[in-house]
């Protein structure tokens, strides 16, 4: 009777805590309702969808997608995953996931999950960029003795052909983030921790050509439809600060204070960002920027091309949710 009382407590201990039985089914949770900015929205006209890496930390970044419009809303894609880099083109989505000594690990991110990028897998390398078609990735890879050599290649995702584009010739001088021009160009800081110069493949098999010989010191890049490149400096690290200039060089305008963060697909209007979060937008010619708001989800990090809207299949990443009782 002693050890029928025992077990029928322990039964009811168990009933309270309701997940004590290796059996229980987990449950699934997704992400709140997205979190919008209450400040003002975009000018009429300039509507469209960014993924971006952001966060309160640069090295815990998660992955957000941006609605922009009279509204600006951030909807949280993953969870517990440190983005570093965000990369999209003709319906895919490319992140840099699992940060790594010679590189990042790169992913597709579908349904979802993180799957590996057709034709080239998981590689680790720095600064995906898409073409705007889709059809082309070129990253930062590391080679040489002791991988600290860094080269530019680019993949085809059709049949994973590869071309080296350009090489740094030390392991001082290193390539900074990559932007693809309207033509199918390349452009990309280079140079020194003290240093960096404009550079510009103009095509595959083309000599890469030094656009300005100014110090331009600016991991960030964007290049504009329309033919003007925004060189900015990681807000991770430093006070925002925005170049604009033309492709051979020519100074458009210096917005202090402030890091690029994408240009509207038709032109004409740069998305900016404050090192506290701040969100704005400046237009020509003058290219004053115009305050938006505080950014919900804290300083974007890596954006993508602005897109005309969603990408079909990006879906909050689905996690297993501890069953109910759990600590």
């Amino acid at each position: 009777m002693a050890l029928r009382g025992l077990a029928g407590a322990a039964l009811a201990v168990c009933l309270a805590v309701v997940a004590c039985t290796p059996s229980a089914e987990p449950r699934t949770r997704s992400f709140d309702e997205p979190r919008c900015l209450s400040g003002a929205g975009i000018p009429e006209g300039k509507t469209g969808v960014i993924y971006a890496a952001a966060g309160e930390d640069p090295y815990n970044a998660e992955l957000y997608e941006i609605e922009l419009g009279r509204r600006i809303c951030m909807r949280q894609l993953t969870e517990g995953a440190r983005i570093s880099e965000v990369t999209a083109g003709d319906g895919m989505l490319i992140v840099s996931n699992a940060r790594g000594i010679i590189g990042d690990r790169i992913e597709l991110f579908r349904d979802g999950r993180f799957q590996p990028v057709p034709q080239i897998g998981r590689p680790y390398a720095f600064g995906p960029a898409l073409s705007p078609d889709g059809h082309t990735l070129a990253l930062i890879a590391a080679h040489g003795p002791g991988n600290r050599v860094k080269a530019i290649v680019v993949i085809s995702l059709s049949d994973g052909h590869r071309t080296r584009l350009f090489a740094s010739r030390s392991s001082r001088e290193l390539p900074g983030g990559i932007a693809w021009g309207p033509a199918g160009e390349l452009a990309f800081p280079y140079g020194d921790r003290r240093q960096q110069h404009l550079v510009i493949v103009p095509l595959p098999g083309d000599p890469p050509k030094l656009i300005s010989d100014q110090d331009v010191w600016a991991p960030t890049i964007r290049w504009h439809p329309g033919d003007l490149i925004a060189l900015g400096a990681p807000i991770a690290f430093r006070e925002g600060r925005t170049l604009l200039l033309t492709p051979d060089g020519g100074e458009v305008a210096l917005i202090e204070g402030w890091s690029p963060v994408g240009w509207s697909p038709s032109g004409g209007l740069l998305l900016l960002q404050r090192r506290d979060g701040t969100l704005g937008f400046a237009t020509g010619p003058r290219w004053r920027p115009r305050i938006l708001g505080p950014s919900p989800v804290g300083p974007i990090y890596s954006a993508s091309g602005w897109l005309e809207g969603p990408i079909p299949g990006v879906v909050p990443q689905r996690t297993e949710a501890p069953p109910t009782g759990s600590p």
